[in-house]
């Protein structure tokens, strides 16, 4: 039985997703050639096993309101705007 009247819910919050870039020593940056989808599709893996043992809905990520290209990103991989607190906030329900 679903409540509706509940006050809060339980989110998974992905703090912080980054790609490694070595630089090199010319000065010039060499990135990893694994995308951020990858990067977002592995933790989605991890948080979907750890959802077996700890209950919970939603994953949360948050990013610079101001940034077109994560809040794009975020949105074309399922993540859906829930609102804006200081940073944009996105949310994915399992």
């Amino acid at each position: 039985m679903k409540n509706r009247d509940a006050e809060l819910l339980n989110f998974v919050l992905i703090g912080q997703l980054g790609k490694y870039i070595a630089q090199n020593d010319d000065g010039t940056y060499t990135a990893t050639e694994v995308t951020g989808a990858e990067i977002l599709d592995t933790a989605k893996e991890v948080i979907y096993a750890a959802n077996d043992v700890i209950a919970f809905r939603s994953v949360l990520v948050e990013c610079e309101e101001d940034n077109d290209y994560l809040n794009t990103f975020y949105q074309s991989n399922g993540f859906k705007f829930l609102q804006n607190e200081e940073f944009n906030q996105y949310y994915f329900i399992l």
